[in-house]
């Protein structure tokens, strides 16, 4: 409320003419909150710190990216795991036209070495958009700006000399997989008596670590969220004080009560199962039998019966032309096609990273978005 009120308060004063009154925050003498007994037993104790993006232009302060240092510090001093939601995945790539200056890849990579080094376990969950949601084809020039946050997601996952997988072999990791994994959600229903399928747009903003701290607000994985002085961002971090027992790799390991529900809630969502086999996801047992399990056999069937867009085989613009021209299953087929779809848990499915990479995804000559400049994108 307070960062409310001071944006409020700059916007207004210093750009507006005339000025407005200032708002003030409103003070509780004696704060009543015998209206959380209402909510019984799912109440949790923990401790919340407020971290933003801001800066002169926005708030009228000197640069603030708090939630920046927040991430990074959480996925350093991560035990076991980091489980990460977001729009966007474009980080540490200063040597790209723009450069990409905020360092959650960084980290990441500094992270998983030292796992590796260490030989632990470590586990890092990354959920995204399989498209961005921008209008056009993509087969289609009118579609530029959806390429263009392609490319940058994939240069900072895989295709850039200095993306995070490149990197990682570098350093000596020889098997990223065994470390980080990055996917999509998707569904299927029926609309007018036909199968459909659509992805499920992943817009959350949050990161998870060890079930016991949690950063959520609206702060995407970019620059413009987090080197402060771009947009302006506001997110919590919130570190669990009530522990109950838990696991991690098999062994005995206390986990935040809140942070725990979380990661269950979202997990049984995504994977569509709800029993003892979610409690422990750093494990390999759940690593590879449930979770990479459940993703790879759910990208198989939408692909089989839907021949969705994007997938892996998938690599040029014609191709993807190529594809729409082939009958699916679900065509051909309606109930083996229906019988395949009944086989799907939740909506985890693999991130395509081979999907278009055979061809230039920055926007072309001659396009609107080929006029502006890219940090509008990054």
């Amino acid at each position: 409320a307070r960062h409310f009120v001071q944006r409020f308060n700059f916007t207004k004063h210093n750009k507006r003419s005339p000025p407005v009154n200032f708002v003030l925050p409103r003070t509780f003498p004696k704060l009543d909150l015998s209206w959380l007994d209402s909510y019984g037993g799912n109440l949790n104790k923990c401790e919340c710190q407020i971290v933003r993006s801001c800066a002169e232009w926005s708030c009228g302060i000197p640069l603030e990216k708090s939630i920046h240092t927040a991430y990074n510090q959480v996925i350093y001093n991560a035990e076991h795991y980091i489980y990460i939601e977001n729009q966007f995945f474009i980080s540490s790539l200063p040597d790209v036209d723009p450069g990409i200056y905020n360092s959650v890849v960084d980290a990441l990579l500094e992270r998983i070495v030292r796992a590796h080094r260490e030989q632990k376990k470590f586990r890092v969950f990354v959920v995204m958009p399989l498209l961005p949601a921008f209008p056009g084809n993509l087969e289609e020039t009118s579609s530029a700006a959806m390429r263009a946050i392609l490319h940058f997601n994939y240069a900072t996952i895989i295709r850039d000399e200095n993306s995070l997988v490149r990197r990682l072999m570098k350093a000596g990791v020889p098997n990223y997989l065994e470390y980080i994994t990055f996917h999509g959600l998707r569904d299927y229903s029926t609309l007018k008596g036909k199968l459909v399928t659509e992805q499920i747009y992943v817009h959350s903003k949050m990161l998870i670590a060890d079930d016991r701290v949690v950063i959520i607000g609206s702060a995407n994985i970019n620059d413009r969220s987090l080197i402060g002085e771009r947009d302006s961002e506001i997110a919590a971090v919130v570190r669990d004080t009530e522990m109950i027992p838990g696991k991690m790799n098999g062994e005995d390991y206390e986990v935040g009560k809140f942070a725990h529900s979380l990661r269950l809630a979202l997990f049984t969502e995504h994977l569509g199962v709800s029993d003892s086999s979610i409690i422990d996801p750093v494990c390999e047992e759940f690593y590879k039998s449930v979770w990479l399990h459940c993703a790879s056999a759910n990208t198989q069937i939408f692909d089989e019966v839907f021949n969705c867009i994007p997938d892996d085989v998938v690599l040029t613009f014609s191709g993807i032309i190529e594809r729409k021209t082939q009958a699916p299953l679900w065509k051909e087929d309606r109930e083996e096609a229906e019988k395949l779809l009944s086989e799907v848990k939740g909506h985890l499915v693999l991130l395509p990273l081979l999907f278009l990479n055979q061809e230039d995804l920055l926007p072309p000559i001659g396009s609107r978005e080929r006029l502006v400049s890219r940090v509008v994108f990054t």
